[in-house]
């Protein structure tokens, strides 16, 4: 083998590579780190197919079948899936992300000839995609854009030669990677309210009960507002801009937009660091969190400007890292919309996250 002229694909087809990624043991982990060493462009593309995958992870989030991934796998040599944009990942994260991946490429051999099929010259595009299972499953739309549809969903999608638009409608609840064109941007639909990108990855949920839709943003940059005309006397809320790891929530009673954060913020892809802290000032700890996730954090007042923090932040959810930090020193935090705000604190302790 010659790894070092792989391509992301190529790794995502080698067979020891994946039994690597979802059963790791001494003898792999030998093999597979002396790769990566052998140069800052083999270590580089091993590290894009492990991001190829985490995002897909993050949309699954379900138990992995082993055996059903290796036959899969044997039924896909030639073919994957494009390329989704990802945030930053540990080698741990790939596992449950490689299932997906393979799954979703499998799809790729029937879908493009289908979509083939449906491309005849001068002739719109419609295809509709319903899930009747009760678990998420993935289809490639004709741009080549991918969409995870959850149980009891329905997604339509319309696109016509010559027009500057792709135009989606959802009832229900997806996950977006959508193919960039700045040419054509994406628009989704869903209830009164349409999410529009130009290529990103999002959610859209549409939740009946509360007669809300909810836009979680995982990449990129999303427009959301209100669909259609206003009632006759009243205004459209002003469309909304969302930036990674913050969501809007159209509500239909009183047809507002509001913005907040996501419940489990992700790092950016392009922003890692280790977070093993000795001693450090909680100011520092602060922007340093704020640049990996790419959320305002303010620190109110001067209290903890002296405060430092002792502790291994590595693999916890933001909202619990924010925790332990303002739990060392005595201090809270508040989410406001998009910004995290610090206050209060004292410095009189410094303690491990468990102590």
């Amino acid at each position: 083998m010659n790894e070092q002229s792989y391509t992301v694909d190529d790794f995502l087809q080698d067979d020891y590579f994946v039994r690597w990624v979802l059963q790791p043991d001494a003898q792999s982990d030998q093999y597979w780190l002396a790769v990566a060493d052998r140069s800052p462009e083999v270590a580089d593309t091993l590290a894009q197919a492990a991001e190829r995958v985490r995002q897909l992870a993050e949309a699954e989030r379900r138990p992995i079948d082993p055996q059903t991934l290796a036959e899969v796998w044997s039924r896909i040599e030639a073919q994957t899936a494009p390329r989704p944009r990802v945030y930053a990942i540990g080698r741990r994260q790939w596992v449950a992300a490689a299932a997906c991946i393979a799954l979703v490429g499998f799809g790729v051999g029937v879908y493009g000839w289908f979509t083939r099929q449906a491309q005849a010259p001068l002739q719109a595009i419609h295809q509709q995609y319903q899930n009747k299972t009760d678990k998420p499953v993935w289809h490639q739309l004709p741009d080549s854009s991918w969409v995870s549809l959850a149980p009891a969903s329905t997604l339509t999608y319309t696109e016509n030669p010559g027009k500057s638009r792709r135009d989606v409608r959802l009832r229900g609840e997806a996950y977006f990677d959508v193919r960039r064109d700045t040419t054509r941007p994406f628009r989704v639909t869903a209830g009164p309210t349409f999410t529009q990108v130009l290529g990103t990855s999002f959610w859209v949920k549409m939740k009946p009960e509360a007669r809300a839709v909810e836009v979680d943003v995982l990449s990129g940059k999303v427009s959301v507002g209100e669909a259609g005309r206003a009632p006759a006397g009243a205004e459209k809320p002003a469309p909304v801009t969302l930036l990674p790891n913050q969501r809007a929530v159209y509500t239909a009673q009183n047809r507002t937009l509001t913005t907040g954060l996501v419940n489990n913020p992700v790092t950016l892809a392009e922003v890692q660091s280790n977070q093993l802290f000795a001693d450090v000032p909680i100011p520092d700890i602060m922007a340093r969190l704020s640049q990996l996730y790419g959320i305002p954090i303010q620190i109110q007042g001067n209290g903890l400007r002296t405060c430092t923090f002792t502790g291994d932040l590595n693999q916890i959810p933001f909202f619990q890292k924010l925790q332990l930090v303002c739990r060392s020193v005595g201090a809270r935090y508040r989410v406001e919309q998009t910004v995290v705000r610090i206050e209060g604190g004292r410095c009189n302790k410094n303690v491990m996250p468990g102590q």
